[in-house]
């Protein structure tokens, strides 16, 4: 799920700079899903949108590139006005978020 190669490219060596990234991301990004189930509950297209597209561009650059593309597929089910295509991709989002803080947790542990 972390793309540990790719995050060295970015911050070297250095566990602790990649440690603090990954909690910031993970940070971020939950309050990302919270505006994303509140603008799908609310079919709030505007708002999932931006939400949607902002998350995807800070997952695509960070090295989360299946998380980046639910987000997609997500922006493309909102194209289609799919409402319950848009709650699983949703659903999905929220469960890969909730996995990586999970990995990140373990891995501030392990650093520690």
């Amino acid at each position: 799920m972390i793309n540990l190669n790719y995050l060295k490219t970015i911050f070297g060596d250095d566990q602790k700079e990649i440690n603090e990234f990954l909690n910031l991301f993970v940070n971020s990004a939950q309050k990302s899903v919270q505006e994303i189930e509140q603008a799908t509950q609310n079919k709030n297209v505007r708002l999932l949108k931006f939400q949607l597209h902002k998350l995807k561009g800070s997952a695509g650059n960070s090295g989360f590139v299946k998380l980046a593309d639910v987000c997609q597929q997500a922006e493309d089910h909102i194209e289609q006005q799919d409402w319950t295509l848009i709650a699983r991709d949703c659903l999905e989002i929220k469960n890969y978020i909730l996995r990586l803080e999970n990995e990140v947790a373990k891995k501030s542990i392990a650093c520690s």
